[in-house]
């Protein structure tokens, strides 16, 4: 029997897992997540944060290629190909994905968390064919192993302080 966990409509505190969040949710989560490692991220938050960053990045993109490549500067000495707005553009650009960064690192680290995984399994990306292992450990379910990387008194099948986690006892509160 697999484990699901219960989808919620109201934000369960940043040091919790959400799941069921919606994309404005994901994205604004995303941000206030900005360098958290510790916890789990749901299936849902991972993959509307990735889907509203693609989104960001791809029109700023295009806003700066129709910038760019439409303006022309020229003097009697040299033509530029890229306007002074086409350049502030292109900073803008690599601001934003310069600071998805560490939030996008983050994520991936909670996220295989909740695949009952340790953050550390990012790195499998340094080798050959890395990068599929790491697809299939994000698009996976939530563990019941993962629950280990909540603060005590939380997730299913929550340890007591002190105690050992067993994962045959009923949540306590």
């Amino acid at each position: 029997m697999a484990w699901e966990p219960t989808p919620s409509a109201t934000d369960p505190g940043l040091d919790r897992a959400w799941y069921g969040i919606g994309f404005g949710a994901a994205y604004v989560r995303f941000w206030k997540k900005y360098a958290t490692f510790s916890g789990r991220a749901s299936r849902g938050e991972f993959w509307w944060a990735f889907l509203a960053n693609t989104i960001v990045v791809c029109v700023l993109y295009a806003i700066f290629m129709s910038v760019a490549t439409t303006t022309q500067t020229c003097d009697e000495y040299s033509c530029s190909a890229i306007s002074p707005v086409g350049n502030a553009l292109g900073i803008l650009v690599a601001v934003y994905c310069l600071a998805m960064f560490v939030p996008t690192f983050a994520i991936i680290w909670r996220r295989l968390h909740d695949t009952g995984r340790s953050g550390a399994w990012f790195w499998i990306r340094v080798v050959p064919f890395g990068e599929f292992v790491l697809l299939v450990f994000l698009v996976s379910r939530p563990s019941l192993d993962g629950a280990r990387y909540d603060p005590v008194g939380y997730g299913p099948y929550a340890p007591q302080p002190y105690d050992q986690p067993t994962y045959d006892q009923p949540y306590r509160p």
